[in-house]
């Protein structure tokens, strides 16, 4: 993605203007949301994607595959979502993405949630209260101090473990072995991924790249999606935009730098 570039429009009959404040090449669901942010700032952007039909989204010129297709990871009716993680950067970003959701199903008039939590009374309102949306919630299960799971209990908060009884008690197809523990996450759920764009790619080390090219400070790349890029595209879409602006970044980009790759991924930028 390149500020203040000209470009030419992939075809003449589209109405078109010699320069823009911010081209973003890619029409994923990553590409998708960091056009929104910029539109939403009020900049002139243009989303460019393979095969073009005239369209206009929230302020954006836009070309795409017409939807939905499989030439894409975006084919298929759901994604997981889940604020559970025992990564610390992914964790501390899904609020943020939960709300980021919320309010484009509201401007889009349109559920991308689907779901109902199960558990009683007392589950589903946490989920509510939480949320604000009905989800099915998700159970995680593993061995007591596992470094991931335990990660994953430091993320969610101690009153999110479930005990033998409480977890036959909502679960009653579930069973904990000795050793194991179970974890609640009341904002597990699913995201209707037929009704959004998704792009994956993938890095060595299964983490995101968000920052600047090396070597041409105008170019921002966002890449390396593939396995829990789509729950956080809202945030992943708005860091690229603040980036791209020159903005301090809502959420710290520090573990997505491209620097961690000395090596290969780095020769060829």
């Amino acid at each position: 993605m390149g500020t203040r570039t000209r470009t030419d429009m992939a075809a003449p009959s589209q109405p078109h203007q010699a320069t823009y404040d911010a081209i973003v090449i890619g029409a994923g669901i990553q590409g998708s949301f960091t056009a929104y942010h910029l539109a939403q700032r009020h900049r002139d952007t243009l989303l460019l994607e393979q095969t073009w039909i005239p369209s206009a989204w929230h302020g954006v010129e836009l070309t795409h595959f017409i939807l939905p297709h499989s030439r894409g990871s975006s084919h298929g009716q759901s994604r997981i979502t889940r604020s559970a993680y025992p990564q610390v950067p992914y964790a501390r970003m899904m609020p943020d993405s939960f709300r980021l959701w919320k309010q484009l199903e509201e401007e889009a008039g349109t559920s991308l949630y689907r779901g109902k939590a199960r558990g009683g009374q007392r589950m589903e309102g946490e989920l509510m209260q939480l949320v604000g949306h009905r989800r099915t919630g998700l159970v995680v299960l593993g061995p007591a101090g596992d470094p991931e799971l335990e990660s994953c209990r430091q993320s969610l908060g101690d009153n999110h473990v479930l005990d033998a009884v409480e977890l036959a008690q909502h679960f009653p197809g579930l069973r904990l072995h000795a050793g194991e523990v179970a974890l609640w996450d009341s904002t597990g759920g699913v995201l209707l991924a037929d009704r959004a764009l998704r792009a994956v790619q993938n890095t060595p080390d299964g983490d995101f790249i968000l920052d600047r090219h090396p070597k041409y400070s105008n170019i921002i790349i966002g890449a390396g999606f593939s396995g829990h890029g789509f729950k956080l595209a809202p945030v992943v879409g708005k860091l690229l935009c603040e980036l791209s602006l020159g903005e301090e970044p809502s959420h710290s980009t520090a573990p997505f730098a491209i620097s961690r790759f000395p090596g290969v991924l780095r020769a060829a930028l």
